[in-house]
Order: structure tokens, then sequence, then C-alpha cells
């Protein structure tokens, strides 16, 4: 499918597309994810590392921004929120077709992970790193603006799942 340093090529070419706000193909998260759900299938001990270390940056990523949200006054509505269900274990096109409708506004990125979302707008969403030019609203005002933890993997799960 890949070559075994393939995804430090992913991850440069994920940040160069949101830096130009260009949508992708196919959202890397989500490609990462699903491929720690299959790391028996992988053929060498290189690609599965590689895989935990690129699944551990990005969990990182994930629960520092959204500590930074949180602290500076945006709601987890995670627990309040019913989200359609959405196929894990494999990259197909209904799943592509759900990662459209999670796109950020700003940087085309796909929020797979998690995103956030404003009273204010009934489609609007946005990755952690761009919610403050979502819209106009107060931060500081609990009920406009939300986080919605779009898929909500516990911390334990990921790590369970980089600890290879």
């Amino acid at each position: 499918f890949a070559l075994q340093d393939w995804i430090p090529h992913a991850v440069d070419a994920s940040e160069r597309y949101r830096t130009f706000a260009r949508p992708s193909v196919f959202s890397h998260d989500r490609l990462v994810y699903t491929m720690a759900h299959h790391i028996g299938e992988l053929r060498t001990p290189v690609i599965c590392k590689s895989l935990s270390q690129e699944l551990r940056r990005l969990m990182q990523e994930e629960l520092l921004l959204r500590q930074k949200l949180i602290k500076a006054g945006v709601r987890d509505v995670s627990k309040d929120v019913d989200l359609p269900p959405n196929r894990l274990d494999k990259l197909d096109e209904e799943s592509a077709d759900y990662d459209d409708k999670r796109m950020c506004h700003s940087c085309k990125h796909i929020c797979f992970f998690s995103a956030v979302c404003c009273e204010c707008s009934d489609s609007k969403v946005s990755c952690l790193r761009h919610s403050h030019y979502m819209c106009r609203c107060s931060i500081n005002v609990s009920k406009l603006r939300q986080v919605c933890w779009k898929f909500v993997f516990s911390v334990y799960r990921i790590s369970f799942l980089t600890n290879l």
C-alpha cells in the first residue's frame, strides 16, 4: 500500500494542505487511527513504530489544544451531543462522506478527533487550532461557543493503541 517511510511525508503534506486551506483527499488522522486498529496486519516493525509515534503525536496535540480551549472558557458538550454512527474500522465512501461534513471552515482540515462548533451556526465547525476564527461570538459566553468532541476516543484507548 505505501512505502515504509510514508508517515513523515503524510504529516508534511497534511500540514501543507492546512497552511494553504486546501481540502485533503482523505483524513490523515482517520487513516492513522484506522491503521492502528489493524496493527497486527502491518508487515514491518518500522511501520508499526512510525505509526505509533504519529498516533502519539496526534493525541498529544489534541489533548493540549482541548485543555487550552477549556481553560479559555469553551464548554465540552461531548456528553450532551448524540452523533451519527461512524465506521472506524475501515476507510470507505460512507466514512469519506461523513468526514466531508466536518471540515474546518478556516484551514479545511478534516476534524476527525474533535471539533469546535458554535450555537450561531448549524453547519460551521472548526479544528482546535482555528476555533478563534470561526465566529465573532465571545468565548466567555459559555452558551454560545461549545467544544464538541466529534469522536470521543478516551485517552486510555488511544494510549493503549500507542503502547505498541
